[in-house]
C-alpha cells in the first residue's frame, strides 16, 4: 500500500451511502486478510529452514505487519472523518462476518499441517498469494466505487509481488536440492 492516507490518494468526496458501506466493507476484508496472513508467515516461518525461504517469509511478516497498520490506520482516519455526518451510524456498525470472510483463510484453508515440510509450506503459501491476487483483482474489478477499487487493486498488486517472492524461493530450495 501506498505510505499515504487513502483519503490523500483519491481525489473527490468521501463517500457516502452504499459506496461508503462498499468501503468500509473493502477495509474490514482486507484487514481480515492481513491479520491472517500474518498469522500464517509467523507461525510457519520456523518451519523454512532454506535461507532464500526464510528470508521471504520474514518480509512478508514485516509487509504483512505494515500493510495492517495502514489499513487499521486508514479505517480509523475513515471513521473519524465520519464523526457528526449523515453518515456516521453507517461506520458504527460492526461488520458482518460473513461480509468480512474471505475465501483463502476464512472459509476452512488450515494455516499449515503441523509435519509439513519446508516445500508444503512454501507450495501452501504460493497458492495462498495467488489465491490473495486472484481475490482482490477480482473485487477490484467489481468494485462500484474508486475507493474500494483503490484498496482492492492496491492489495492485488501487493499480493502478486508476494507470490513472485515465494516462487523464487521455492525455485531455489528445489534447485538446490537437485544439485546435490
Amino acid at each position: 500500500m501506498a505510505e499515504e492516507s487513502l483519503v490523500a490518494e483519491v481525489p473527490g468526496p468521501l463517500p457516502t451511502g452504499t459506496a461508503l458501506d462498499a468501503f468500509l466493507e473493502a477495509l474490514h476484508v482486507a484487514i481480515r486478510l492481513e491479520e491472517e496472513g500474518l498469522q500464517f508467515y509467523t507461525l510457519n516461518a520456523h518451519r523454512v529452514r532454506n535461507p532464500r525461504g526464510r528470508a521471504a517469509f520474514n518480509i512478508l511478516i514485516t509487509e504483512e505487519r505494515s500493510h495492517l497498520g495502514k489499513l487499521r490506520t486508514q479505517l480509523q482516519t475513515l471513521l473519524e472523518s465520519l464523526r457528526g455526518t449523515p453518515d456516521a451510524e453507517r461506520g458504527d456498525r460492526l461488520p458482518d462476518r460473513e461480509l468480512t470472510q474471505n475465501p483463502i483463510f476464512s472459509r476452512g484453508r488450515a494455516l499449515s499441517e503441523r509435519d509439513a515440510d519446508e516445500r508444503e509450506v512454501l507450495r501452501q503459501a504460493i497458492a495462498i498469494e495467488w489465491d490473495a491476487y486472484n481475490f482482490f483483482r477480482e473485487r477490484g474489478a467489481g468494485a462500484g466505487d474508486p475507493w474500494s477499487k483503490l484498496i482492492y487493486d492496491d492489495l492485488a498488486l501487493d499480493e502478486r509481488r508476494h507470490y513472485e517472492l515465494l516462487v523464487e524461493a521455492y525455485e531455489t530450495l528445489v534447485r538446490g536440492r537437485r544439485q546435490r
